[in-house]
């Protein structure tokens, strides 16, 4: 089943939060249906301009015209043929419940206390849990690349050691002096039959410490690189066992386990799984040892090993890390 929470995701860091039927009727079956569901979208006010339904090059205002004859019916101005006449489908839209996505994340997480705003539409604490033996706040924010992003930061740091959630990964225009710990939902969320959280990353990412567009300072093999390798390894061993090596380079390259496994499975033909890149991780000195050429005994042991309350929930401040 398609994961239908990135169809919500870059919603959140638009000032609008709005998507319309000319989006949405792109999306893939059932998307949007869960989307609904899930409480992280909620249908919104019919559109006042939309993008022509004929030509589809331009966006115009939408304009009533009564009739007695019968309800009233809605156009645009086209240049090309004058005025379209517009549906009542056309104008349907839906707005991010940003609120909603915390909520549950926040409870994915057994945070402890409520969310709760700290600065209107832009800074929410979401709660408060325990990494390597530390009280930490867990923060939500949106829009950290706007023009306007320098405000959120003397509200973040006021936090306690604060874990900064976001949307998406995205490189940040805020000056930290001591830039907090990141975590991107793009990397560790998902929304298929439920909405579920990777332990795995969340682990790697809260190990590695890193902000919104940090860089490996070791080298990364390019995509067509790295295909090359996996094809000659697989030709000259004759089996689809990988090496470490090998299963380190699609980590580095993917920035993600779940994206590495996926990736070699597809080059291999072949169930590669996050526990094989996990370990091969591990075995090769950990995160950071591979990011910043440091050895690093705290990437922690597979999901198996992973803490959870009898709900499946994540206990973020037992999972061990020695």
């Amino acid at each position: 089943m398609i994961d239908a929470l990135p169809f919500a995701l870059p919603l959140i860091d638009t000032e609008s939060g709005l998507v319309g039927n000319d989006h949405v009727s792109r999306w893939p079956v059932g998307v949007l249906e869960r989307l609904l569901d899930a409480g992280f979208l909620n249908v919104a006010n019919a559109a006042s301009r939309i993008r022509c339904p004929e030509c589809g090059e331009h966006t115009e205002e939408v304009y009533c015209q009564a009739d007695d004859s019968g309800p009233p019916r809605f156009y645009i101005h086209c240049p090309v043929i004058w005025r379209v006449e517009v549906l009542a489908e056309a104008r349907r839209q839906w707005r991010v419940n940003t609120l909603k996505l915390i909520e549950t994340t926040a409870h994915t997480l057994n945070l402890k206390g409520a969310p709760k705003e700290l600065l209107t539409g832009r800074v929410w604490r979401m709660g408060r849990t325990v990494w390597e033996g530390t009280n930490r706040d867990v923060v939500f924010a949106r829009g950290l690349h706007w023009q306007d992003s320098q405000l959120l930061r003397s509200v973040i740091t006021r936090c306690v050691k604060p874990i900064v959630v976001t949307a998406r990964q995205q490189k940040t225009k805020i000056n930290w002096r001591n830039p907090p710990t990141f975590l991107a939902l793009d990397k560790i969320a998902s929304l298929r039959q439920q909405f579920t959280l990777d332990v795995d990353e969340i682990v790697v990412n809260l190990s590695r410490g890193s902000t919104p567009g940090d860089e490996p300072t070791i080298e990364v093999p390019t995509g067509t690189d790295l295909k090359l390798l996996v094809r000659r390894q697989i030709k000259a061993e004759q089996k689809s066992e990988l090496t470490d090596a090998v299963l380190v380079q699609a980590y580095l390259q993917e920035g993600s386990i779940r994206k590495a496994a996926e990736f070699l499975t597809s080059q291999t033909g072949q169930q590669i799984s996050k526990d094989k890149i996990q370990r091969a991780v591990q075995r090769s000195g950990g995160v950071e040892a591979l990011v910043v050429g440091q050895d690093s005994n705290s990437i922690v042991r597979g999901v198996a090993s992973q803490c959870r309350d009898s709900r499946g929930k994540i206990l973020i401040q037992e999972i061990p890390t020695n």
